[in-house]
């Protein structure tokens, strides 16, 4: 509305209501100017020149406040006050809020302007009279609410920035930019769990509202991060999730530390391996092959069921592990490429006894029954070798394969001392080649190494081989050998003794054999061709100077095949012509002189040496044998003199009697035995008649003494001798 010029003097309530319509018209956005010169007296009215409007009115926002600038009027009236009228979605009052509520000068602040365009007008007041400006150019008023993403923070890997980086609005409550902003916005992570955020900046300020942020990274992976923008005064934001990944493996953790163990078990808690990045993050892409072993062994084992192990989204996860020696133990964990690492401390103690071992071995060799210079020690271990002192299992020694012979110790079982069994006094009686093995309940036994047993000094003979049954004279089926012996039992094999085997009870058999005594070799006399004549059950004794004499066992010789005649009774013999009262018996025998009893032979007689002597028997000098035996009769030798005879038999050895004499009979006849030679008369015949007295038979009469006397036939010459008659002497003249 716009008042005409020359109106000057109302009343005051005029007045009054005048300017209202003209804030009405400013609040329809209707320009108004009045111009005024007029002079009055009272409280009722004004005096005035001309009321101008003010001049340059700027209006700036600031979130949500409105500065409004004006230049009073230069010329005309000055007013009284201001007030501001904002025009928009609407008309409302700003600051100074009527004619009555004025603003005695620029500038002005309308605060807690809601979001949107608007434009200003200033009022000059002057008593009722007022002059409105030319609006001032269009303000936006952003009110900054909250804050927004506009560029949400991409997925990343660990310790390198988000791609994209995140960008923060300052925001109306409709999400609209607030240009003017200069907020410092903060940037955290909304949920850490540990992570820590590193931007290059941080907090920013806002840049036409706008908070830029760059080089925002997170150290530690994870899969659903988000981030929180804060402001002072505003709603904070949170951007969508995004991810971070773990970045090359560049060194190994112990995830999992090992627990503590006994030797040779696995550890109570197996150890796991990660394959991390610089920043700790577990490198889930890796598959790398990580090996472990004892960070300082100090001469103990690790063992595991596999080992290297291949990482498994980054985690290498071990089992079985085990060390077998008890001691303080870290773990180095190994990787090609990447920094090891070493685990925390364990320990590993001796766990429950499980084997046996030889701490000690027995001496290598030793003689028989005399005690092992090097006495074995038997060592209660665990599973890892370590010694069990608190082991109370009864531990005993055997000979591993006897063979026979006989392990004896002082004292076995033994109970174990601090987990050690030392035996004492351990020996063997054989001669061989021997382990021992050492046990115990419930344990694993264990063999000691190899001990050889030599014999001791020589003792004592035995029959290793015995005489077995034969026939009469005939070699045993099986020949007798005997063995030098130490006082055990064992062959001295240095030995050379002399050893005599003879019949331990002859009872007149003879034992033969081509050598007897015969030498030890090597500790044994083995006989050959060893034989007795006659039947009987025998044994025999074998003797050697300074040793124990052997019996063997019984044996018995039989009656062999018949291969010999023998006189059972010699003949007697006697006088020419005349039966001798012992007859002769010829037995069939064996080779030993047996009569073979089954032999029905025919023997025959003959004088050894005849010498011109003839034997005869009743009724003949050939005999068949009955019951091996033939018995002659009757026998008798004409002419005297020393004989004997001899049996013969088909097949058989012929057999020669004793010696016997037959003598002449009794004195029937004289014999020239020398006759007398030529001569010539008167002198001495060259060859002296002898005269023998005789038996019938021709044999001299030895014991006769008759007179011979010598006589002429014819007699016709005279026969003369130094003596005749002439007295026998010994039966000749």
């Amino acid at each position: 509305m716009t008042l005409p010029l020359g109106r000057a003097t109302r009343p005051l309530r005029h007045l009054t209501v005048l300017v209202l319509v003209a804030v009405c018209s400013l609040a329809l956005g209707v320009g108004a100017w009045a111009f005024w010169s007029t002079s009055g007296t009272g409280a009722g009215s004004a005096s005035t020149g001309t009321l101008n409007p003010p001049t340059n009115v700027t209006a700036s926002a600031s979130g949500a406040t409105v500065t409004v600038s004006w230049t009073p009027p230069a010329t005309g009236s000055s007013p009284l006050g201001y007030y501001v009228t904002r025009t928009g979605a609407g008309t409302s009052a700003a600051c100074g809020t009527s004619p009555g509520s004025l603003k005695s000068a620029s500038p002005c602040s309308d605060t807690s302007v809601p979001d949107g365009t608007y434009t200003y007008t200033v009022t000059a007041v002057r008593n009722g009279w007022s002059a409105t400006s030319a609006s001032s150019a269009s303000v936006s008023v952003a009110n900054p609410i909250k804050l927004g993403f506009t560029s949400q923070p991409g997925n990343g890997t660990s310790q390198n920035a988000l791609s994209p980086q995140p960008v923060v609005a300052v925001q109306t409550a409709s999400g609209s930019t607030v240009t003017s902003a200069t907020t410092s916005v903060t940037l955290a992570l909304t949920s850490p769990g540990g992570a820590t955020l590193s931007c290059t900046s941080n907090p920013v300020a806002a840049v036409a509202g706008v908070a830029t942020f760059a080089g925002c990274n997170i150290d530690q992976a994870g899969g659903s991060y988000t981030l929180t923008a804060t402001a002072a005064g505003l709603a904070s934001a949170t951007s969508d999730t995004f991810t971070v990944s773990a970045g090359n493996g560049s060194k190994l953790v112990f995830n999992t530390d090992p627990g503590n163990g006994t030797g040779g078990t696995a550890l109570t808690t197996q150890p796991t391996v990660t394959v991390r990045d610089s920043f700790g993050n577990t490198a889930t892409s890796s598959s790398a092959s990580v090996t472990l072993a004892l960070t300082t062994p100090g001469g103990a084992t690790l063992a595991c069921t596999s080992n290297p192990v291949t990482a498994v989204s980054g985690v290498a996860t071990f089992a079985g592990c085990q060390v077998n020696l008890v001691g303080t133990y870290t773990l180095t964990a190994t990787s090609g490429g990447v920094t090891s690492a070493t685990s925390a401390t364990f320990t590993v103690a001796a766990g429950a006894a499980t084997r046996l071992t030889f701490t000690t071995q027995p001496s290598t060799s030793t003689v028989s029954q005399v005690a092992f210079a090097a006495q074995p020690a038997v060592t209660v271990l665990d599973a890892g070798g370590n010694t069990v002192a608190t082991a109370t299992d009864s531990v005993s020694l055997a000979l591993t394969t006897p063979g026979g012979a006989t392990l004896t110790c002082t004292l076995n079982p033994k109970t174990p001392t601090s987990g050690v069994v030392g035996f004492a006094g351990c020996k063997v009686d054989l001669v061989g080649s021997y382990t021992l093995t050492a046990s115990a309940s419930g344990l694993t036994p264990v063999t000691s190494t190899g001990v050889t047993i030599t014999p001791a000094a020589a003792n004592k003979l035995a029959f290793t081989a015995q005489p077995s049954n034969g026939n009469g004279g005939t070699a045993l089926a099986t020949q007798p050998v005997v063995t030098v012996r130490d006082a055990s039992g064992n062959a001295v094999t240095t030995a050379s003794n002399a050893v005599t085997l003879t019949l331990t009870t002859p009872g007149g058999a003879i034992l033969a054999c081509p050598t007897n005594p015969l030498t030890a070799s090597s500790g044994v006399a083995t006989y050959t061709g060893c034989k007795v004549d006659k039947a009987g059950s025998y044994t025999l004794t074998a003797a050697a100077t300074g040793l124990t004499s052997a019996l063997s066992t019984s044996f018995t010789v039989s009656v062999g095949a018949a291969s010999q005649l023998g006189f059972t009774t010699q003949p007697g013999g006697g006088a020419s012509q005349a039966v001798w009262g012992a007859q002769p018996v010829v037995a069939v025998q064996d080779a030993g002189g047996n009569t073979v009893t089954s032999a029905t032979n025919t023997v025959t007689l003959a004088l050894t040496n005849a010498n011109g002597g003839t034997l005869t028997c009743t009724p003949t000098n050939s005999k068949a044998a009955v019951a091996g035996v033939a018995t002659f009769a009757g026998c008798k030798v004409d002419k005297a003199g020393s004989y004997t005879l001899t049996a013969t038999g088909t097949s058989l050895t012929s057999a020669t009697s004793a010696s016997f004499t037959i003598t002449a009979g009794a004195a029937s006849k004289l014999a020239f035995t020398t006759q007398p030679g030529n001569g010539t008369g008167g002198t001495a015949l060259a060859t002296q008649p002898t005269v023998t007295v005789q038996d019938a038979f021709g044999n001299t009469v030895v014991g006769d003494t008759s007179s011979v006397t010598l006589a002429l036939a014819p007699a016709t010459s005279t026969l003369t001798c130094t003596a005749n008659p002439k007295a026998a002497v010994a039966g000749v003249a």
